[in-house]
């Protein structure tokens, strides 16, 4: 059976809230990020009837959705683009992450989501 991506939202909540130590906040955006993009890669997969290319395929998926003739789409690939770099900021940048940054983070993978659910 095919793992729903979704259920890394529920990790990403479980880290947010069993350690405010940084090390689990930084985690928590990593979920959240994965959460929504394993969402938009189903999608992808399932309505273009194909897979996505591994090579790069995160900035693949996001020019995918950035370059739709549908607004929604537009924006799903606008903000997994932020949530993105939010996740790549949590994993390599040394720069103190604060609760705004996961709050954030969480908001705006729940709105991917969101959003993906409703096309």
């Amino acid at each position: 059976m095919k793992f729903n991506g979704k259920k890394f939202l529920e990790v990403g909540y479980h880290l947010e809230n069993f350690s405010k130590e940084e090390e689990y906040q930084r985690s928590a955006i990593g979920r959240y990020y994965y959460a929504a993009f394993l969402m938009a890669r189903d999608f992808y997969e399932k309505n273009l009837n194909r897979k996505l290319p591994r090579h790069e395929s995160h900035k693949k998926l996001i020019k995918h959705f950035k370059k739709s003739k549908r607004e929604e789409k537009i924006i799903i690939g606008k903000k997994l683009e932020i949530l993105r770099t939010s996740r790549n900021d949590a994993d390599y940048i040394n720069r103190y992450i604060n609760m705004e940054d996961v709050e954030k983070s969480r908001t705006t993978s729940e709105e991917i989501i969101d959003s993906i659910e409703k096309l």
